[in-house]
């Protein structure tokens, strides 16, 4: 009866040892399962957040390029008003002219007419 209860001791530590590795492997398997759910998580959401960027970026670009044409546009106007500007004060200087001219046009024939006037000849 030794041998049997002996060879039964035995068995019974090789089957917890047997019970503890698989345990050991049934432990691993589990954190990695974890693991890979976690990264799962992980890649789902950096992808939610890649595409909310790209879409984020997409917009900015839109308006960068409406923004180019807005200011395009307002550089053109600009300019066109500067010619303007210029064509005003060039005209503004011959209206100048034009009435200096005729200021010393109408000083020059008072001029003449007070020398002429009958009071002046006595």
């Amino acid at each position: 009866m030794g041998s049997i209860s002996e060879r039964a001791r035995n068995n019974a530590i090789n089957v917890d040892k047997r019970v503890i590795g698989v345990r050991k492997r049934s432990d691993a398997a589990r954190r990695a399962v974890e693991d890979v759910s976690e990264h799962d998580n992980t890649v789902r959401l950096s992808r939610e957040r890649y595409s909310e960027v790209r879409g984020r970026i997409e917009r900015i670009s839109e308006r960068t390029e409406q923004n180019k044409a807005v200011t395009n546009e307002n550089n053109r106007l600009t300019d066109r008003n500067t010619d303007g500007i210029e064509g005003i004060k060039q005209v503004a200087e011959q209206v100048r002219e034009l009435i200096q001219a005729k200021e010393q046009e109408l000083e020059r024939a008072r001029a003449h007419t007070r020398s002429r006037s009958p009071s002046m000849g006595r």
